[in-house]
Formats: structure tokens, sequence, C-alpha cells
């Protein structure tokens, strides 16, 4: 390394400008605090391109003296080690110029460099031709001298900081040996390769992540690729179903319906001609009845004028056999009276005989009353049922009434229900008992109300609103006897249809098993098991017959309560007689004064009564023989009336079905009419291949009716409104350009591990090397820090690092150094043993090979130290054959001076001058001849 000869400064500060001799082992610069002794290092610092003291730089020194320029300028050696190396080669001059030039240069200072062989004054260096250097290009010349980085950072140690080297960590040290001393070829390349490695590294995690990240969003990507296509797929069978599928699904449903329609009409205008026969054979049939009840009712007419006639007769005969069986009686009850007379009577006993008889009389009274009450009933629900109107339970018609207070019209079951066939009579009326007292609303829109009011009365049967007309029953159906006056409830219907007529149960039990089934005596199978529900005749309810036993039943009753009525008539007769006997005998009336006085009279009736009984004998025969024709024959007329009634009510159900089946038939054609047109329609707007029979019936096939296209049509669209698909169609190329990209960086990549793995072999090698330099440079530190510990009498020992082929070991690997003063461990050292191991691990640096050399600024290194501690230092400076450059104050003790050959004096600016005094310098001999 080079030492310092002279110093020369302009413009530094308050300097204006001067020369100072370098040219000692040691410079003390000396002065009062603020007078410039750290300016003087921070300006050979700043030659050196080192960082200043305190956080100061170069600005700080040449913006306060207002001039636009400033140089600092040195003199060095340039002398050959016992190595043969030149500090500056290929410079061979001896002396060798430093210089730093520091101007302003657009508003901002900034600094250069020149390297000159020889003594080059700075006017020299001014003119044209002188060869400036950045601070970079600067910093590595010097460092080929010898002022590598770490030694710039030794020469930056601030003031009071003599001592920082020995508190540096292993590791530090080792740095900081290896810097100083490595061989900078091996070092720079290790460096290099091992920068270059991490680039490399670096680049490959770089594009390793981008790649990672690309392929991130390359799945990302393809996924929206994946969405679009599945949208336009979406989209596309959209499109499919709502304009082709649809259309062909729609025309097939219309062939369909065609198809169904025509089948439709021809069975309803093969039922038509049909239901036109039976309602001609019906009307043929009612015409033979109606001429048989005109001929009877000639006949009944005939036999009501006889009897018109006869009665008159027979009622007179009758009065003139009563007057005289009148006459006849009061003659033998007076015979009576005179036989009792004479034989005595028993007053108490007749009187208790007359009294049986009053209770008697009353008692038959009462009955007579309850019978005629009786008898009112039965002839009124005659009546009644002759007139076509059912009777019902009391509930029944409490609700009826309501229903008509309330204006509803309606009608009970019983009312609308005709059985065809009497053979079947039974069966149904088991299977309609339950519902016989369902009620029928005329008007739908009455239900409500009418609900209303079953609920008020708590009626436990069905309040019907809906009604249809009764279609034809199956064959064999209990549906095909039964007939409607009125629309039944539309279940009715079906509920009849359901059940199929059976011979017996065992024709029963060969039908399927879930199919229903009745007897004629109503035996009848359903789902829940079989059972008898036949009903007894007098309990039929339903249709003509129901109604002819309900007159048979109610006619009976009533000719029984007259021969009741007739019989207790007859014995109150009696008994009236009798009362009116035992009066007369308790009266004493003269029995045969009242015979004599009226013996013409008896006489004359006892002639005449037997001619009289006879003529009414005759006359009541006669009489009653036509009151008999003429009794059958009302029931001959009433029958035919009620079979012409049925036949009628029979018509006109099938004429109600005719015309409903003309209205269906004419709505049905109208419908197909119209499907026609739009099938021609839709299909014209078709492909040919398309209305194919069998492309339509491939279509049905697979998608079975339009309602389930529509579904499938719903269903997509809805997927397409609320789904969350990418319609971007851009996002193809875009996907085709990243997968590009990814495929690119993959074989970048690729390529790039490959220089990776080069890189790490030639790092391997490096590092190899650089151990191996490692090695050799610890061992030359460690024999100059011994050299120098035996110059200081300190006892040195170092542990050399334990170094392997690898990065870590590296890492981890630092320079152990261990001081013994005076036969005591270095955690026992004093402050100036502090400076002095400090200073013996930076002389150590600075030597070369195992010489000493080189310069070190040391910063007041006297500071706080004793006579003893600075006695100490300065022997140990004066043995270790380097360059110092030392500040210390004017309060110093006087032995800070015995190592220095030369002592620079700085003195504070006084005002008001402008620039500073220059330094002085004292130079003088030593006694050892050095």
């Amino acid at each position: 390394m080079f030492k310092f000869r002279s110093l020369e400064v302009v413009h530094w500060d308050f300097w204006e400008r001067f020369t100072l001799p370098f040219d000692a082992d040691v410079v003390t610069i000396v002065g009062p605090n603020g007078s410039g002794k750290t300016t003087l290092l921070d300006a050979l610092r700043t030659l050196l391109a080192v960082d200043c003291s305190s956080g100061r730089n170069f600005k700080r020194y040449v913006r306060r003296n207002d001039k636009p320029f400033s140089w600092l300028r040195a003199v060095v050696s340039n002398e050959r080690s016992d190595s043969g190396r030149l500090p500056f080669f290929p410079a061979m001059a001896e002396n060798i110029t430093l210089a730093c030039r520091i101007q302003k240069n657009g508003g901002d200072w900034n600094r250069q460099y020149v390297v000159a062989e020889g003594d080059v004054s700075i006017e020299e260096l001014s003119q044209e031709g002188a060869r400036f250097l950045g601070v970079r290009d600067y910093q590595l010349r010097l460092a080929n001298a010898g002022v590598t980085a770490a030694i710039r950072r030794v020469l930056a140690l601030e003031q009071g900081a003599t001592d920082k080297l020995c508190d540096y960590s292993p590791k530090q040290l080792l740095d900081l040996v290896f810097d100083s001393f490595g061989d900078g070829e091996v070092l720079e390349n290790y460096r290099l390769a091992k920068n270059e490695l991490a680039e490399t590294k670096q680049e490959l995690d770089s594009l390793e992540t981008d790649l990672a990240s690309l392929g991130v969003r390359l799945n990302d990507m393809r996924g929206r690729v994946n969405s679009l296509r599945e949208w336009q797929n979406r989209k596309q069978e959209l499109n499919y179903f709502e304009f082709e599928i649809l259309p062909c699904a729609e025309l097939a449903e219309l062939r369909e319906q065609i198809c169904i329609g025509r089948e439709k009409i021809v069975k309803l205008n093969s039922s038509l001609q049909r239901k036109q026969q039976e309602i001609g054979s019906i009307t043929a049939d009612r015409n033979a009845l109606a001429a048989q009840l005109q001929r009877f009712s000639a006949e009944q007419a005939d036999c009501q004028q006889k009897l018109s006639v006869l009665t008159p007769e027979f009622e007179s005969l009758t009065r003139r056999a009563w007057e005289l069986e009148t006459v006849l009686k009061r003659k033998a009850e007076l015979l009576a009276l005179t036989e009792e007379r004479a034989q005595g009577i028993d007053s108490l006993q007749l009187a208790e005989e007359k009294a049986q008889l009053l209770r008697r009389m009353a008692t038959l009274e009462h009955d007579a009353a309850t019978v005629k009450t009786e008898l009112a009933k039965l002839q009124k629900a005659l009546q009644e049922r002759r007139t076509g109107k059912t009777t019902a339970p009391y509930f029944v018609e409490k609700f009826r009434q309501a229903l008509e207070d309330s204006q509803i019209a309606h009608c009970l079951l019983t009312e609308i229900v005709e059985v065809l066939d009497p053979a079947w009579q039974a069966a149904v009326e088991g299977v309609l008992k339950p519902f016989a007292f369902v009620v029928l609303l005329e008007n739908a829109a009455d239900k409500q109300q009418a609900w209303s009011l079953g609920q008020k009365h708590r009626y436990r049967h069905f309040v019907v609103p809906d009604r249809l007309p009764a279609g034809k029953g199956r064959s064999d159906s209990l549906l095909e006897i039964v007939a409607f006056k009125q629309a039944p409830p539309s279940w009715l219907p079906r509920l009849l249809d359901r059940i199929e007529r059976v011979v017996d149960v065992t024709q029963g039990n060969r039908l399927p098993a879930g199919q229903d089934w009745i007897t004629s005596e109503g035996y009848h199978r359903e789902q829940r098991g079989g059972r008898y529900i036949g009903v007894e005749q007098q309990e039929f309810q339903f249709g003509e017959i129901a109604r002819q036993e309900q007159l048979k039943a109610l006619e009976t009753a009533i000719q029984e309560l007259r021969d009741r009525q007739k019989h207790q008539s007859s014995e109150l007769q009696q008994a009236e007689q009798r009362c009116q006997h035992i009066d007369s005998l308790l009266q004493g009336v003269d029995a045969d004064k009242q015979l004599l006085a009226e013996a013409n009279s008896f006489a004359n009736a006892e002639r005449q009564w037997p001619d009289v009984q006879e003529q009414v004998g005759q006359l009541a025969q006669s009489l009653a023989d036509l009151q008999g024709r003429t009794a059958e024959l009302t029931r001959i007329v009433g029958q035919f009336r009620a079979d012409i009634a049925a036949k009628e009510k029979e018509a006109e159900v099938e004429q109600r079905y005719l015309d409903s089946s003309l209205t269906e038939i004419t709505a049905l054609q109208q419908q197909q009419l119209q499907r026609l047109k739009n099938y021609r329609q839709n299909g014209r707007k078709m492909p040919s291949a398309w209305r194919e029979k069998q492309a339509l019936e491939e279509i049905v096939a697979r998608y079975g009716k339009a309602v389930n296209v529509r579904k499938e049509i719903e269903l997509i669209g809805k997927s397409l409104d609320e789904g969350s698909w990418e319609t971007d169609e851009t996002v193809e190329a875009i996907h085709a350009k990243m997968e590009q990209d990814h495929s690119t960086r993959e074989e970048v990549i690729k390529a790039r591990r490959v220089h990776y793995a080069m890189h790490l072999e030639a790092t391997n090698n490096a590092r190899e090397q650089y151990i191996n330099v490692l090695k050799g440079t610890v061992r030359l530190y460690s024999a100059n820090i011994r050299k120098l510990g035996k110059l200081a009498d300190v006892e040195i020992s170092v542990t050399p690092p334990h170094l392997e082929n690898d990065d870590i070991s590296l890492t981890r690997a630092g320079l152990e150094v261990a001081f013994r003063f005076d036969q005591k461990s270095s955690d026992e050292a004093s402050g100036g043993q502090q400076v002095m191991k400090s200073l013996i691990l930076l002389i150590g640096l600075l030597m070369e090979k195992e010489e000493g050399g080189g310069f070190v600024f040391v910063d007041e290194p006297f500071a706080h130290l004793d006579i003893l501690n600075i006695d100490r230092v300065s022997n140990f400076l004066l043995e270790s054959g380097a360059q110092y450059v030392l500040t210390t104050p004017n309060t110093q003790n006087m032995n800070v001076f015995k190592p220095s050959d030369l002592t620079l004096v700085t003195q504070k600016r006084r005002h008001p001058d402008l620039w500073a005094p220059p330094i002085a310098f004292i130079r003088r001999g030593r006694d050892d001849g050095r």
C-alpha cells in the first residue's frame, strides 16, 4: 500500500489554499476544538473517495466558502513491495499525484478524480488533457493500490471509535480480513459467480413464479373458455329446442290430436246414430203407451160416469134403508126395555157399565183423532209422491227449507236418478244409499252461501256445486242402467262406471284384482274388500220404481188406518147406543106406550125393510164392482202415465245427451278444422324432412310431448338467465395466446434450469478456489497480527475458521482472535489495551505479506487514556511500521506527541477574516535515528 508525502487543499471549508508535508510515519494534528482537525481528516477521506465522519459529506465543506470549485491534491508513494508489485501499476514513477476536483454543475456539487504520475500541480491538472475519473472507477484504481472497500470502511471510523475493530464479531472480522487480503480476482470471480447464480436463481424463481401465475391465469382463462363454450352450447341447445324440436313436437302433437279428434268424431257420429235410434224407439214405445192410456182413460171416464149416476141413487136408497133400520132399531130397543123392565133392573150396575162405556168412548175418540192425524199425513205424502215430490227426514227438510229461504235453487240426488233396469234396483240403491241426501245446487255461484248454511245446520251430507252431464257408461257397468234427469255430480258417473255388473260372486272373482263389481242382489266388491249392500224393496229411494213402491206402501198404510178408523167408529157407535139405552132404563121410559103409539110406523118399516134391504144389497154390489173397476182403471191409467212419464224422461235424458253430443261434435269439428289449418301452416314453415311421420315419431319418442320440450326450454333459459356465464368470445383468442406464452415460458425455464445448473457448477468451482485463498489469507493475517503482538508485547491466539465447500459454512465462518495483556484475558483489557487491540487488528490489514505498510487515520486515539496507556500506544505506533495521521486536542498530555515526526497545528478562523489561517507544521528529528 502507498503512503502520503504531501497534501494541498484549495477552497476546502474555510481554508483558502495551503500545502502540507505528510512525509512522516506518524503525523499528529493538534488544535483546539473546532479548529479543523476532523475537517483535515475528511479532506484526506474525500481525496481517497471515503465517506466523511459523523454523517458529513464533501458538499458541506465546499459550499461554506462561496467559491465555485475546490481542489484536494496529495502526492503519495509508489514504491515496489518485496513481491515486486507497484501500487499504481502500470504507473512506474516513484511518486503519484492523487487529486479531487469539486465544482458546481447545474446547481449541485459533483466531484471528479485524477491519478497522475509524478508530482503534478493543480494548475497543470486544470489544463485540458487531464484524464478525470468517476468515483466508481477511482475507487477501483485505489483498490488495486490497496485501498479496498474494507480499508475504506476503517478509514471512515468516526472520532473516538478507534477501538471499534476489537468489537467486531468473528464473522465481521473474517469478512474484513478477506476483503483486505483476499485475491481480488478470486474474490471477484466468486462474487460474480455467486451473484450471477443468485440472479439466475432469482430469474428462474421469477420465471417459475410468473409461470405459476400464468398457469393460474391460464386455468382461470380455461375455465372462462369452458364457460363460454358451455354458454354457446346452451344457446345452441336452446335454439335447437326452440326452433327445431318444439315446432316438430307441436306438429307431432297436432298430428296426434288430429288422429284422436278424427276417431272421436267417428265414435260420436256412430253414438249419435245409435242415440237417435234409441230416441226413436223410446218415442214409439211412448206413443204405444199413450194409445193404451187413451183407451183405458176412456173406460175410466165411462166408469166414473156410471158411478156419478149410481152413487146418488145408492145414497138415497141407503138413507131410506138407514131410516127403516132406525125405526126397527127403535122397536127393538123398546121391546128390550119392556123385557128388562119386566125382569127388573140394577141401577148401580147400569151406572157402572155406563161409566166404563164413557171411558172407552174417550179412548176411542183419542185414538180416532190420532188416526185422523196420521191419515192426513199419509194422504199428504201420497199426494206429494204422486206429484213427483220426494219425502226425506226432518233434518233434510229443515236444511232444504233454509236453502229455499235463501233463494238457493237445489234438488236432492234422489230426485234426478232413474234406474232403467228394475232387476238392478237393489244394487243401485245399495251403492247410492250413502248419497241419498246429497244436495245439488242449480247454480255453482251459490256454493259459498250454501256451504255456510251447511256449517250452520251441521248438515252431514255433501252440498255439491260442480255438476257435469253424464256420458254413456261402459258396457256391463252400473252406469249403463242409470239415467239422470239433470246433470249429476262430476264424480258420480265415474263411480258408477267403475263398478261392473256380474251375475254372481263366481263371475266377479274371474275379473282382474283391481276391478270393482256388484251382483243384482247387492253384493259389492271394491278395493277394501267385499260386502252386502243391497236394499230391501220397501226402502227404495231412487227412480220411478222406488216411487211406485213408496206409493204402494202409502196406500197400504192409508187403507189400514181407514179400516182401523171404521172399526173405531163402529165400536164408538155401539157404545153410544148402549149408553142411550142405559139412560132410558135409568130414566124409566114407558116402552109399552111407545110401542102402541108407533105400531103403524113399526109395521110399515117391517114390511118395507126386506125389499129395501135387497135393493141396497144389489145396488151396493153393482156400485162395488163399478168402484173396483174404476180403481183398477185408475191404477192402470196411473201406471201408464208413470210409464209414459218415464219414457218421456228417458227420451229427455237421451235428447239432452244427444244435444250435448251434437254440441260436442260441432266443437270437435271446429277444433279439428283449426288443427288441420294449424298443421298445414306450421308444416309449410318446416323442411319436408321434418314433417315425415317417422321423424315426428322419433322426436316424440326422444323428447316426449311439447309440454316437456317447453319445460326443457324453460330450464335452459333459466340456467342461462341465472347462471354466471362468460359471453366474451375474445377469451378464446386470449386463451390460445396464454397457452402459447405458457408453453414458451416452460421452454425458457427449461433452458434457464440448464443455465442455472452450469452456473451452480461454476459457483462451486469458484467457491472451492475462494476457500483455498481464504485459508491462505487467514494464515497471512494471523501471522501479521502475531508479529504486531510481539512488538506490542501482547499474546495473541487465532482460531481459524472451519471451512467446507458450501455457502452455509462460509456464511457461518468467523475469525476468532484472543488477546492477553500481562497474563490477563482480553475481557479484562483496559481502555488503552482496547485501542491497541483495534490498532493491531487494523495494522494487520495494512501489512502486505509479512511486511508492514499502509496508512491509518485515527481521530483522537488517546482520548480518555491515562499517561501509561498513552505511552504504551505510542510505543506500539512507533514499532508497527505504518503511516498514521492522528488528531489530538491541545489539552492532551504531551506524551501524545512522543511518536510524532510531524505535527500539524490547526487554528480557528478569526472574525471578520474570510479564511482561516493556514495549518502550521512542526518537524522534529528523533534520537533513535529514525
